[in-house]
């Protein structure tokens, strides 16, 4: 038993000195009066606590107790648990039964839990093993949760066959306690194939050869031939024969697709089903790619020559994937003759400048034609506007996309500022345009406007920036499946040559050529392509995601994966961009079953930008089929780290020689805080009241 207080100060000091004096001065007064000094006593003692109790004084002492242990037992009840042979589902329950049992009759205390994906309390009237995965780890963060708990050690009855979470012997050494370990399960691997992963490009250009990397995965104890099997569709395109060596070995299988149409195609793998096979639902899977055109053949069409034509035409040539077909309208004719447009299927047709008065009404009449050429050739539409183009003509062609023209009402020749909308960012977030749209590109030169379109469906790209000016100046849009695209005012080739040498000198090429790309879909439908490395998970597996970019990449190096299910985002994943590789790579794991889409995202809060969408199949797992055996070798040192010892399940009865009623002796510690004591403030009362009664007694005031 001990005291502490604080640490004495000038402070107490002060105080101790003034009341020796007020003691001393008191005693010197009264020394002569006998019947005074139990009254001056009183008032010493009191002044004595008061200044003890100042310095916070605590009362320690300590007692030792008799505290009995407990011990923990966990009991494995995921799904592979229930494929063994030895033991069985029956004799695996009647086996922890009686083994509990008998720890009872030797007076052990313990506690009963089950695991699968987490620890649970064990329900002995549940008969049913069907835990979606192992996750061993769970246990060593339930022990050190409870380890105040006065646990004497642990035992873990498992096949060590963990498949979520860290891995067995990770992290074991912070473990306090022995576990005494019970290897169940049998010890050759049953019989399973499948397949691990397709590695395949996320896009391709059409006539070019690609590789499809497929792992096929094998377990047991098996030396057999299998056959791998390709399908486009449900046409036969490759088949290969490998030998399976099963106990986890890898087989790779190489087949090389040379895609003859465009659009995305669906390749469908599939590796046979073997004899005693436990689990065929992962003998197939499908793999998506997107073919892409490697030609686009373009159709411009020039009413009247002017300094736009050059500009468009040069964007063009620095294209390889574009072969150009530019008709002029001089001396009342077309050079070369129409009759090649008209036959021929374009992918972009593109009015320059067109259509002018000096054609006369024969535009009037081609418009069901040219419609139906369209549509038929499914042709995409875009109008550069110029100077000389008569309204009523370009109406009925608008009108062909929903478009409306209204009358202009504004000065000849009056220039306004203009700048990207926000729209921009969202359509082309990986160009240079939405990296500078916010400082550069605020100060662009002004623009003379040209055509008033009224469009309630198209995109608004580019506008001027005076509200009461409501000429859009770039407008996009798609109707049943045709894009157009309007270029309103007839300034391109001045925005082009007043940009020259500043750092706005790339501004033309940096807009019509994502545009151009985006009308005749020369990436298809996205920037980056993303794709998983398989259509189908069960739960517990790895979800890897992969993205390559079809454009120089400008600015962003990492985005987000958005994981949902039932429209709710259950988890999300950092998208990394690897400059080695130049591809985006994620991984996320297969968590909850159902069908689960996912979301690409770029940028940060409100200039965010969803750029893909997908989705796959995660199946009730079957993770635990994957690998049914004994895997004894992690149990072993798991017992071994933790100081405790290992058994197979036929001896387990000897880990109850080791297993006995335990106890320790434990240190408490007690404090007693006087200066909060009720016993001396009552004591301090009791003193001063006992003074007041002497005082009453001698008369004293």
């Amino acid at each position: 038993m001990k005291i502490t207080s604080l640490a004495l100060n000038n402070f107490f000091y002060f105080l101790l000195l003034i009341g020796f004096f007020v003691l001393f001065y008191t005693f010197y007064q009264f020394k002569d009066k006998k019947k005074i000094r139990t009254i001056i006593l009183s008032r010493t003692l009191v002044i004595a606590i008061l200044l003890l109790l100042i310095l916070e004084p605590v009362l320690l002492y300590k007692k030792e107790e008799l505290k009995e242990l407990s011990w923990n037992v966990y009991i494995d009840r995921s799904l592979s648990m229930s494929y063994h042979t030895n033991p069985s589902k029956v004799s695996y329950f009647n086996g922890v039964l009686d083994f509990v049992k008998k720890m009872k009759n030797n007076n052990v205390d313990f506690n009963l839990y089950s695991f699968s994906s987490n620890v649970g309390e064990w329900v002995s009237n549940e008969n049913e093993i069907n835990g979606s995965s192992t996750n061993i780890s769970s246990i060593y963060d339930h022990i050190n949760s409870n380890i105040d708990n006065n646990l004497a050690g642990a035992i873990l009855i498992s096949d060590g066959q963990a498949n979520l979470g860290a891995s067995i012997n990770k992290n074991t050494n912070k473990i306090k306690i022995p576990i005494h370990v019970i290897g169940a399960g049998d010890l050759d691997p049953m019989i399973d194939v499948q397949i691990h992963s397709i590695e395949a490009p996320p896009v391709i250009i059409k006539g070019e050869e690609a590789e499809l990397d497929v792992t096929i995965l094998s377990y047991g104890k098996l030396k057999e031939r299998a056959n791998v099997t390709l399908y486009d569709k449900k046409k036969l395109i490759g088949s290969k024969v490998i030998t399976l060596f099963g106990k986890g070995t890898k087989e790779k299988v190489k087949f090389l697709i040379k895609p003859v149409s465009t659009g995305e195609k669906s390749y469908l793998v599939k590796v046979n089903t073997l004899e005693d096979e436990i689990n065929i639902k992962n003998n197939k899977q499908t793999v998506k790619i997107q073919v892409l055109k490697s030609e686009y053949k373009i159709a411009i069409i020039t009413g009247a020559p002017n300094f736009n034509t050059r500009i468009l035409k040069e964007i063009f040539k620095n294209n390889s994937e574009y072969s150009l077909d530019h008709f002029i309208y001089s001396n009342n004719s077309f050079k070369p003759s129409l009759n090649k447009f008209w036959k021929e299927p374009y992918d972009l047709i593109l009015f320059d400048n067109h259509p002018i008065k000096e054609m006369g009404d024969k535009w009037s009449t081609y418009r069901k034609v040219f419609a139906k050429k369209l549509i038929s050739h499914k042709s995409n539409f875009g109008i550069i506007y110029g100077d000389n183009i008569e309204y009523k003509k370009i109406k009925q062609y608008l009108e062909l996309f929903d478009l409306s023209l209204e009358p202009a009402q504004i000065k000849k020749n009056e220039i306004y500022d203009w700048n990207f909308t926000n729209l921009w960012k969202e359509m082309f977030p990986f160009h240079a345009i939405s990296s500078r749209i916010d400082n550069d590109y605020l100060m662009l030169p002004p623009l003379k406007p040209g055509l008033k379109i009224n469009s309630e469906k198209g995109k608004i790209l580019a506008s001027f920036n005076d509200r009461n000016l409501a000429n859009p100046i770039i407008i996009i849009g798609e109707k049943n499946s045709l894009r157009y695209f309007i270029w309103t005012t007839s300034d391109l080739s001045s925005l082009y040559y007043k940009t020259r040498g500043t750092n706005l000198s790339e501004v033309v090429n940096e807009t019509i050529t994502p545009i151009f790309n985006w009308l005749l879909r020369t990436k298809g439908d996205k920037e980056i392509y993303f794709k998983t490395n398989k259509n189908s998970y069960q739960q517990g597996e790895l979800i890897e995601f992969i993205g390559k970019p079809l454009i120089k990449k400008e600015f962003i190096d990492e985005g987000i994966v958005k994981i949902i299910l039932n429209n709710k985002v259950i988890n999300s994943k950092p998208l990394k961009y690897n400059h080695l590789t130049g591809m985006y790579n994620a991984n996320v794991w297969a968590s909850q079953s159902g069908t689960v889409n996912y979301e690409i995202e770029f940028g940060k809060s409100e200039n965010s930008h969803i750029i893909d969408r997908g989705s796959f199949e995660v199946q009730e797992s079957q993770v635990e089929l994957n690998q049914v055996f004994l895997n004894e070798n992690p149990l072993k040192k798991l017992a071994n780290n933790s100081g405790g010892k290992y058994e197979r399940w036929e001896n387990k009865n000897k880990l109850l020689q080791i297993i006995l009623p335990s106890s320790r002796m434990e240190e408490k510690k007690y404090s007693f805080p006087l200066y909060k004591n009720l016993f001396m403030i009552f004591l301090i009362i009791g003193l001063l009241v006992i003074e007041w009664v002497l005082r009453r007694r001698l008369g004293l005031t």
